[in-house]
């Protein structure tokens, strides 16, 4: 839930590299991944985007971008077609 609030406010993502992260985001494109429980690639990651104003200006704008596909709407839509498939 806190990736669709971070998407909502466009702005850069540092998130772990973690399957209910990537269900959402991609790394390099709407957000900046980090390895998991991994200190140093968080730290990586935090350099790498303090020090590239253009990169994080691209995740900023492609994370717009996708904060308006994921309204709840939209994925209450998604939960109940995959529940009504399970039926």
């Amino acid at each position: 839930m806190k990736i669709y609030e971070y998407l909502a406010l466009s702005r850069p993502i540092i998130a772990p590299d973690q399957q209910t992260v990537t269900d959402m985001v991609t790394h390099n494109q709407t957000a900046y991944l980090f390895k998991r429980d991994d200190e140093l690639s968080l730290a990586e990651a935090l350099r790498t985007l303090l020090s590239d104003p253009a990169l994080r200006q691209r995740l900023q704008v492609e994370a717009g971008k996708l904060a308006v596909e994921c309204t709840w709407e939209k994925r209450a839509a998604v939960l109940s077609a995959a529940l009504t498939n399970l039926l």
